[in-house]
């Protein structure tokens, strides 16, 4: 079995497609992080520090349960963001701290539930 993760998102979807771009060029220079959609976790074919992953929570969880080493050793050099499931309308929490152990430095949580994981939230970062 590989080490490696194959991640399919909308990159594969929109191949083929011309993108727009979002940032004017004078802007796009001084922009320090690049949001990027890797194809394997190893981050293989980038070389530069500066490239954010952004993960919906279940993919996080799938990545997690797969293959936590990877996660982490992905995070010690690039950046990750998890986002809650727009599943979520009634805007309850995913535990978040099993991305933390994996090195996820962005881990976005829902502030309009007070629930346990918010407080464990404000507990180690407030």
């Amino acid at each position: 079995a590989s080490s490696l993760i194959r991640l399919t998102d909308g990159a594969e979807r929109r191949a083929g497609r011309e993108r727009r771009r979002r940032i004017a060029p004078a802007l796009e220079r001084v922009t320090y992080l690049r949001g990027t959609h890797f194809k394997t976790l190893d981050g293989e074919g980038v070389q530069s520090s500066a490239y954010m992953t952004s993960y919906k929570e279940g993919r996080a969880a799938r990545l997690l349960e797969h293959n936590p080493a990877l996660l982490a050793l992905h995070n010690t050099a690039h950046l990750t963001r998890v986002y809650p499931s727009a599943a979520r309308v009634d805007s309850s929490n995913y535990a978040p701290h099993a991305l933390w152990e994996a090195g996820v430095q962005m881990v976005a949580l829902n502030y309009q539930t007070d629930d346990v994981h918010l407080q464990m939230n404000r507990a180690l970062f407030a």
